[in-house]
C-alpha cells in the first residue's frame, strides 16, 4: 500500500463499516482507471512446455529483453495418462530480440508448479534459483555475461 492508503487505512480501522464502503468505492474507482503496460512492446509468444511461476517476482530482465522461464517436455510430448511431474526442470530465459530462443542455464529438481525453482533476477545479467544437491537446499546463482565496459 502507498503512504497514503496506510494512512486512510488507519483512520477509518476503528468504523468497519465506513471501512468497507470506501474500500469497495476505492477497489471500483481503481477497476476503471487504466494501467500503464508493463510488457516490452514486442508482445509474447506462447510455447509449449515454458512456466514461470508465482506472481511475486517479476520474470523481466531490468532491460526488458530476457524472459526468464523453466521449461519442462511439454504436455503434448508426455505419455497418455501420465500425470506426474518430471524429476527435472530446465531453467533459462527467452531472448525477446531474437526471435524467443531459449538459453537454458541449468537444471534443478526443487521446483514445482506452482512456484516453479523460485527463478529470479539479480541485477540485469545474474539470475539465481533454488537447487537440491547432494542432500541439501541450494541456492544456484548464474552470471549470465558481463556488460561491456566493466
Amino acid at each position: 500500500m502507498s503512504r497514503i492508503e496506510n494512512f486512510v487505512n488507519r483512520k477509518v480501522d476503528r468504523y468497519p463499516s465506513c471501512k468497507r464502503v470506501l474500500k469497495d468505492t476505492y477497489q471500483r474507482i481503481c477497476s476503471v482507471i487504466p494501467v500503464k503496460n508493463t510488457l516490452p512492446p514486442s508482445g509474447l509468444k506462447i510455447l509449449p512446455g515454458h512456466f514461470f511461476g508465482f506472481h511475486d517476482v517479476c520474470p523481466w530482465s531490468a532491460s526488458g529483453i530476457r524472459l526468464l522461464t523453466h521449461r519442462v517436455e511439454s504436455d503434448r510430448d508426455r505419455r497418455l495418462g501420465d500425470n506426474s511431474r518430471p524429476r527435472h526442470c530446465e531453467v533459462g530465459f527467452l531472448d525477446c530480440h531474437n526471435d524467443y530462443t531459449f538459453h537454458c542455464l541449468g537444471t534443478t529438481t526443487a521446483w514445482n508448479w506452482q512456484e516453479g525453482a523460485r527463478l529470479q533476477w539479480v541485477g540485469d545479467h545474474c539470475a539465481i534459483w533454488n537447487d537440491f544437491r547432494d542432500g541439501e537446499l541450494v541456492s544456484t546463482q548464474y552470471r549470465i555475461w558481463e556488460p561491456k565496459g566493466l
